[in-house]
């Protein structure tokens, strides 16, 4: 009874398959096999880009930002929620540069009831500039309210201006 296997290329399904220990492999196309190596490598060493995204509309709805955009709320510009508990929300460590020269405003209301204007999810490596208006306000029904104008849950490791 044979319990050794091995995976080999199987040319007529386009995949790997088991196969018992006496199975003759022909092997991966080398053409594929570079493709493939040189995806994977790509995902490792492509950097990251930084978009700059300039907010100088009155927005609504929660804005998510990604851990290197570097953010310009200008005076004209406000992002300004109502029916969310997060105005601007940065789900990671943050390296980017973010400033508020306009208007970003939170506010949130319920039984439980939590408010954050800018919300960085992690570290704070980049910097955080203010110089318009950011303000929370939490109105619960219940026992608990909170209200942050700007709330880091990693460290700060830059300064705030």
């Amino acid at each position: 009874m044979n319990k050794a296997y091995r995976v080999v290329w199987n040319e007529t399904q386009n995949c790997f398959m088991v196969v018992g220990e006496n199975a003759r492999a022909k092997g991966k196309p080398k053409s594929t096999r570079k493709a493939v190596a040189a995806a994977v490598s790509a995902l490792f060493i492509a950097p990251a880009t930084a978009l700059a995204i300039d907010v100088s509309t009155a927005l609504t709805t929660t804005q998510n930002y990604l851990t290197t955009d570097n953010v310009t709320v200008t005076n004209a510009g406000s992002i300004v929620v109502t029916a969310s508990d997060t105005a601007a929300n940065v789900a990671g460590p943050y390296t980017g540069t973010f400033t508020n020269n306009g208007t970003i405003s939170a506010a949130r209301s319920g039984y439980s009831a939590s408010a954050y204007g800018v919300y960085i999810g992690g570290d704070l490596a980049g910097n955080l500039a203010n110089t318009g208006t950011i303000t929370a306000m939490a109105t619960a029904t219940g026992s608990r309210a909170y209200a942050y104008g700007v709330y880091i849950s990693g460290d700060l490791s830059s300064t705030l201006t």
